[in-house]
C-alpha cells in the first residue's frame, strides 16, 4: 500500500481495487522449509514477506524481519537482509 498507493500519489483507497496495488506474483514456501530456504528466496527475490504455503493452503506470512529475529541477524538472517537492501 505504501509502495505502490500513498507513494504514487494516493487516490481515493476506497475506490481504488486491491488488484492495483497488490503483489500478483508471490514468493512462498513451505512450513518444513529450513530458515535458510526462505533466506535464500527472499535474497533472489528481493522480497520482504514469504507465503507460507501448507498442502495448497495459506497458513502464514514470514517476514523478513521475523527471520532476522530467529537467527539473531546471523547465518540466514544475514544472508536475507543483503538480498532485501541490494538495492536500498
Amino acid at each position: 500500500i505504501v509502495v505502490r498507493f500513498l507513494a504514487g500519489g494516493g487516490g481515493d483507497a476506497a475506490a481504488t481495487p486491491v488488484a492495483e496495488v497488490m503483489t500478483s506474483r508471490v514468493t512462498a514456501v513451505a512450513p518444513d522449509d529450513e530458515l535458510a530456504v526462505a533466506a535464500e528466496a527472499m535474497r533472489d527475490g528481493g522480497v520482504r514477506r514469504l507465503v507460507v504455503i501448507d498442502a495448497g493452503t495459506v497458513v502464514g506470512v514470514l517476514s523478513h524481519g521475523a527471520l532476522v529475529q530467529a537467527t539473531d541477524g546471523e547465518g540466514a538472517g544475514r544472508q536475507a537482509t543483503l538480498g532485501v537492501t541490494a538495492g536500498a
